[in-house]
C-alpha cells in the first residue's frame, strides 16, 4: 500500500528470510525510494528486550494485556507481564550513513571508531568512513511515520520544525521534488532509544542522487516481519522460556504451524537484539 493509504493488516506465518534492515544508531541517514510501505502490529517483551508480532484477534499477548486490563485498570501497565502494542512502519530506502565497510568481507559499521571486523577479524586500522550507498528496509515507528508522512504530503506543514521548509520548496520553483530526492536523517538519544525523530537535509538541491536510483532492486517489504510466535509459544514467554530455546524446540519439532527458524536466523535476532540495546 501507499504511505498516504496505510492501515493495519494482518498476515500469515511466512519462511524467515535474511534482509538488510537499518540499524538506527545516533544519526542514519537516508533517502526513501518508494512510497510503498509495509504496516505491522508488534508486541514489545521488556524482560527479553525484544519484538514480537501481533497475532491479530487471537493474539494470547493481546488477551492477556485485556485480562491484566480488568484486573488492574490503572497498574496494569507494570506488571511484568504485559506486553505493549505498538506499530512498525516498513519501507524501502537508500542508505547514505557514512560508515566504516570491511574491504575483505563488507561487513559495516556505523560506529566509525571500529578497529576490527568482527566478522572476519580483519584489521580495520586506516579504513575511512564513506557511504553507505544502498538499499536498506527501514523499521520505524509511529512518531516517525507520522511526521515523515505528513512533510512528504505538505511540506508547509513542517515549517514551524527547525529548518524552513517553504523555503526550501520555493528553491524548486514551488515544485515538490520526487520524495527519493530529499535526504532525512533519524537521529535516536543514546539515553533513550525509544525517543526518535528526523530532520531534512536544508538544501536537497545538492542531496546526491544517484541516475540509476529509479532502476534499484526494492526490497518485498512483505517478506520483512519480526519474529513470529504461534500463542503455544507465547504462552511459554510468560513462563520464563527465552525466545532462542523457543526457537531451538521448533527446530526440533519441525513444527508444522510455524516454519522453522535456522541456527543463523535465531543468531542474526540475538544480533540484532544486543544492537539495539548495547
Amino acid at each position: 500500500m501507499k504511505i498516504e493509504e496505510v492501515q493495519t493488516t494482518n498476515k500469515k506465518s511466512q519462511k524467515y528470510q535474511k534482509l538488510p534492515f537499518v540499524f538506527l544508531g545516533q544519526r542514519t541517514n537516508f533517502k526513501i525510494l518508494s512510497n510503498d510501505v509495509e504496516v505491522l502490529d508488534v508486541h514489545y517483551i521488556p524482560k527479553l528486550r525484544a519484538f514480537v508480532e501481533c497475532n491479530g484477534k487471537d493474539c494470547e499477548f493481546c488477551e492477556t494485556n485485556r485480562q491484566l486490563y480488568r484486573e488492574n485498570p490503572k497498574t496494569f501497565r507494570s506488571h511484568p507481564n504485559y506486553f505493549p502494542v505498538s506499530t512498525k512502519y516498513l519501507l524501502n530506502v537508500y542508505e547514505t550513513t557514512p560508515a566504516i565497510i570491511c574491504p575483505n568481507c563488507g561487513e559495516y559499521y556505523k560506529d566509525t571508531q571500529v578497529l576490527t571486523c568482527d566478522s572476519c577479524k580483519a584489521s580495520l586500522v586506516g579504513v575511512q568512513p564513506q557511504s553507505l550507498n544502498r538499499v536498506h528496509i527501514l523499521r520505524i515507528g509511529i512518531k516517525i511515520f507520522d511526521k515523515l508522512k505528513k512533510f512528504l504530503i505538505d511540506p508547509s506543514t513542517m515549517v514551524d520544525d527547525k529548518d524552513d521548509y517553504q523555503e526550501i520548496i520555493e528553491k524548486f520553483d514551488g515544485e515538490i521534488p520526487p520524495i527519493q530526492a530529499w535526504n532525512f536523517v533519524i537521529r535516536v538519544d543514546p539515553n533513550d532509544k525509544k525517543e526518535q525523530d528526523f530532520q531534512v537535509n536544508s538544501n536537497p538541491s545538492k542531496v546526491f542522487v544517484p541516475e540509476e536510483i529509479s532502476n534499484l532492486t526494492l526490497h518485498n517489504l512483505k517478506d520483512a516481519h519480526y519474529l513470529r510466535l504461534s500463542n503455544d509459544e507465547m504462552k511459554l514467554i510468560y513462563k520464563g522460556v527465552t525466545i532462542r530455546d523457543v526457537l531451538n524446540s521448533r527446530n526440533s519439532q519441525s513444527s508444522a504451524e510455524v516454519q522453522s527458524v535456522s541456527e543463523d536466523v535465531v543468531e542474526d535476532i540475538q544480533n540484532a537484539v544486543d544492537s539495539l540495546f548495547g
